[in-house]
């Protein structure tokens, strides 16, 4: 029985973050705004080198974000291909969160916080951003869930692997060294 409710909700998860991304392309049609564009005009640099260098001159942001929106440019160059990579980040941070929600107290626990945070207006309109909050999100989820899973076994695989995926999400977004710091914090307790 318990392992149904847990496919369930899984399942049912999965189907929120594959619906999200529908509703997300539906709204996608706003004008850009100025943050946004400074995104796009990083993004359409030619070279990874260039995109590094105009995101570290113009915004406070590591470059990861930036580099994946490239390519999303390459494939559409409008509105939609800036904000693709944030529809498909958001519904993965639904996962993310579902699975870490699982980990602290149980599926049915994952499967409410990931629909709260599907409903969540001002978080689901980073869904619809051509911002790096929506990978801030899944980063912050995911190293989050990393970190709970070394505490749990305190085994140094783990413990690497929580260190290495922090070093990698230090790449999304300069207010993640505010977590790393936290999730040291915490990972110490």
């Amino acid at each position: 029985m318990r392992n149904r409710i847990s496919l369930a909700c899984a399942g049912l998860v999965v189907a929120l973050a594959i619906a999200s991304l529908p509703i997300a392309f539906s709204r996608m049609s706003h004008s850009v705004w100025l943050d946004e564009s400074q995104t796009h005009l990083i993004s359409r640099q030619s070279t990874w080198g260039s995109v590094t260098a105009m995101a570290l001159k113009e915004r406070p942001y590591p470059p990861l974000y930036f580099l994946v929106v490239h390519y999303s440019l390459l494939w559409r160059d409008d509105e939609t291909g800036l904000r693709m990579p944030s529809a498909v980040f958001g519904a993965l941070t639904l996962v993310a969160v579902f699975l870490l929600g699982r980990q602290f107290a149980g599926p049915v626990t994952g499967t409410i916080a990931a629909l709260l945070l599907f409903l969540t207006p001002g978080a689901f309109r980073y869904f619809v951003d051509g911002n790096a909050y929506t990978l801030l999100m899944l980063t912050s989820a995911l190293s989050t869930l990393l970190l709970l899973r070394a505490a749990r076994s305190n085994s140094w695989g783990d413990w690497s692997l929580y260190a290495m995926s922090a070093l990698v999400w230090l790449a999304t977004h300069s207010v993640f060294l505010f977590h790393a710091a936290a999730q040291v914090l915490a990972g110490g307790w």
